[in-house]
């Protein structure tokens, strides 16, 4: 789905949409415990507050989309009962001390579960007005390996 994903507004949650859908449809999914990918950590708070921020906004886009695309009654519960009540839940116990999760951290989640509406009303405007299939500029075609790939 162009509308999620890394270069959208939205910023990711497409694999999560593809899970969905191959569950949806009765398919199944296998994990592999012997399947590992690499990846780099944040290295500064800034860079970590960042990834919360659009971690929670893909994730709400992709619960709205889903409702938008499935009418799954599950994703507005998600997005309009079980995210607002977990962050309520998540400052009282850092107000009564009960856990030590940096407000500031918080705050990321919470602002990036506000943009996500926006993101996904942006990028599902930017897929009418580019058509579907359309790539960014600066992308390789696909019919065509990027520089340097063998």
């Amino acid at each position: 789905d162009e509308a999620l994903g890394a270069g959208a507004p939205t910023g990711c949650s497409e694999d999560t949409l593809v899970f969905y859908r191959i569950l949806a449809a009765g398919g199944v999914i296998i994990y592999d415990p012997a399947a590992y990918v690499w990846h780099h950590h944040r290295t500064t708070d800034a860079a970590l507050r960042h990834q919360l921020y659009s971690y929670t906004k893909g994730h709400v886009a992709y619960h709205l989309r889903t409702w938008q695309l499935h009418r799954d009654s599950r994703a507005l519960v998600r997005v309009a009962a079980e995210m607002p009540l977990s962050f309520a839940r998540r400052i009282w116990q850092r107000l009564r001390g009960w856990n030590d999760y940096p407000m500031r951290l918080l705050g990321s989640e919470i602002a990036g579960a506000f943009a996500g509406p926006l993101a996904l009303w942006r990028a599902n405007r930017r897929v009418r007005r580019l058509g579907p299939g359309a790539r960014r500029p600066g992308l390789s075609k696909p019919d065509r390996p990027a520089p340097g790939a063998q």
